[in-house]
């Protein structure tokens, strides 16, 4: 389970760097993978949505792949010179982790990227397969740890109205604060 939310940095924004460099490295495997995570959420939310941490994750990169289709993305990985990088979680056959520091002006933006090979359903957002909402929330608690996400409570919320969160207007708003 994740640390709580860190209240004092709530409305805190994602750097555009960050945000480019993952684009970048999920363009590379674009039509083998399937986005989850907090990458997801992102892909549901109105286009140009303030990027808040606190609403989507984009810490890491969550990628689903089909075995058949996993040396390719891997393979595609390492020859863009991403490294692979241990994990607790390394006994599990089905996980990799990924890795490559990417040089942006005077600094290094780290791109990380969990890669999970197994075939799971997916959608079409804005051009990109991604883990249907009703699917993303059963994988929180085992893939996605952060139970407090913004996104899947406000996911969870739209959807018991009957309502789809692709698009959504609420998917974009830092609601379910606890200022306490």
């Amino acid at each position: 389970m994740s640390d709580p939310h860190n209240k004092s940095r709530y409305g805190e924004v994602w750097p555009r760097e960050r945000l480019d460099a993952c684009l970048a490295a999920m363009r590379l495997v674009k039509d083998r993978v399937v986005v989850s995570g907090g990458w997801a959420w992102h892909f549901m939310t109105t286009e140009n949505h303030p990027e808040y941490k606190h609403l989507h994750d984009h810490k890491d990169v969550d990628l689903f792949t089909a075995p058949e289709d996993a040396y390719i993305v891997m393979e595609a990985f390492r020859s863009h010179e991403f490294r692979r990088t241990h994990t607790m979680h390394d006994q599990q056959r089905d996980f990799w982790r990924y890795e490559k520091g990417i040089e942006v002006d005077d600094h290094i933006v780290k791109v990380t990227i969990d890669l999970f090979i197994r075939a799971v359903p997916h959608i079409m957002v804005k051009g990109w397969k991604i883990t249907p909402p009703e699917y993303l929330i059963t994988l929180y608690g085992t893939i996605h740890a952060n139970e407090g996400c913004f996104a899947k409570k406000a996911a969870e919320h739209i959807m018991a109205k009957g309502e789809s969160p692709i698009d959504h207007p609420m998917m974009a708003k830092l609601l379910f604060l606890d200022k306490s």
